[in-house]
């Protein structure tokens, strides 16, 4: 159904993969969800990349995300990537695993959590500053908002109520 998006020898491996299915329904989501196109290019070959894999390594029913092969296969494909595109790709795996046999899913962007009254000036300040002195863009802006007020939820949620507290371990653990 959508092999316009491949070409060569991904084409036939698309149209012949036992994932095709599952591929197309969450697929037609993206479409009806208006996804940009390369966005849609890019999972839908990082789907045929993981359909692939579990074919070969015996694993053909499209698994939970805890699942060993789907570990393994995250595992495997994180080898050389940057600690962002790594993040994507989980990402892009996890759209598919989760989906529903409509090829509905959650989407991932929205709302960033709220982050914990101590922190709020500290944020501003940090956002102001990074505005000024880095010409911070106004994407960028939200993006360090939400991590870093999920960063802030964690550690309320570690007991931790202000930045002197904070250590190494807390970071580390936190991604």
């Amino acid at each position: 159904m959508f092999s316009q998006w491949f070409s060569g020898g991904d084409c036939e491996r698309y149209r012949t993969s036992l994932h095709k299915h599952r591929i197309d329904q969450v697929e037609s989501s993206l479409v009806r969800l208006r996804y940009a196109s390369e966005v849609i290019r890019q999972l839908l070959h990082e789907w045929l990349r993981f359909a692939l894999y579990l074919e070969e390594s015996g694993s053909t029913p499209v698994s939970a995300f805890g699942d060993d092969a789907v570990q393994r296969y995250l595992v495997l494909r994180a080898e050389n990537l940057s600690a962002s595109r790594s993040r994507g790709v989980r990402a892009s795996i996890g759209i598919l695993l989760e989906a529903d046999e409509h090829g509905r899913f959650r989407r991932r962007s929205g709302s960033p959590p709220s982050a914990p009254i101590w922190f709020g000036p500290i944020l501003t300040l940090y956002l102001q500053f990074v505005r000024t002195n880095r010409g911070l863009a106004a994407k960028t802006e939200r993006k360090y908002i939400q991590k870093l007020s999920a960063f802030a939820a964690y550690l309320e949620g570690a007991g931790i109520k202000g930045l002197g507290k904070v250590t190494p371990l807390h970071v580390r653990e936190f991604y």
